[in-house]
């Protein structure tokens, strides 16, 4: 698996959703004929990534399990839909936007969605462990980190998840791993982060 790291040094020290959005300019370029193409936007949250990816995109689907940040009104290339993004089926995409989602997740679910993207072009932006008590979750290395204390804490929160009080995070070089094992053979890591440990890639 090759993994190249392309650096925006001229970007750091601006606001994070300043530098996540130009990130995913800087990844979107690496995709080809994107108007004929249709991208999903799983755990889109607010939709601020969307409403950029439906300039680009002949149409784009945001898919989350929650609605409470979701705008009333959206482009008319966009699409809302109400669901768990570990369960969506994400055969009918080219693309697959995933920021800020998989940390939210376990082990497993990340997996399961990184394998269901398989043969998409895929971005993530997402966090890696860097400090903590590691332990071993689906065979991988990292830390886990508290969600909630309680389903009705978790609840209340838009930004947690809804299936899960313990999420894991990956150390990076164990999600690389992880990634060449579902079957990934390209990453484009976009540097400097703009949080320590939060990561944005292009995948393929």
């Amino acid at each position: 698996m090759s993994i190249l790291e392309i650096n925006h040094s001229n970007y750091e020290g601006r606001q994070m959703d300043e530098h996540r959005t130009y990130s995913l300019l800087r990844a979107l370029n690496e995709i080809n004929e994107k108007k004929s193409k249709v991208a999903v936007d799983l755990g889109c949250g607010h939709c601020k990534f969307t409403d950029i990816a439906s300039v680009y995109f002949d149409r784009v689907v945001s898919v989350d399990a929650r609605t409470e940040r979701v705008p009333e009104t959206l482009p008319k290339n966009v699409s809302f839909v109400k669901h768990n993004a570990v369960d969506h089926n994400l055969e009918l995409y080219d693309v697959v936007i995933c920021l800020g989602l998989l940390y939210h997740l376990t082990a497993a679910e990340q997996i399961t969605i990184l394998k269901k993207a398989l043969g998409k072009e895929l971005i993530i932006d997402t966090h890696m462990a860097t400090i903590g008590h590691t332990v071993i979750s689906e065979g991988y290395e990292g830390v886990f980190y508290k969600e909630a204390d309680s389903l009705g804490e978790m609840m209340k929160n838009p930004k947690a998840s809804t299936t899960t009080l313990q999420s894991f995070w990956f150390y990076e070089d164990e999600f690389y791993r992880m990634l060449r094992e579902v079957g990934y053979t390209r990453i484009i890591k976009f540097t400097p982060e703009h949080f320590p440990g939060r990561t944005f890639m292009y995948i393929k």
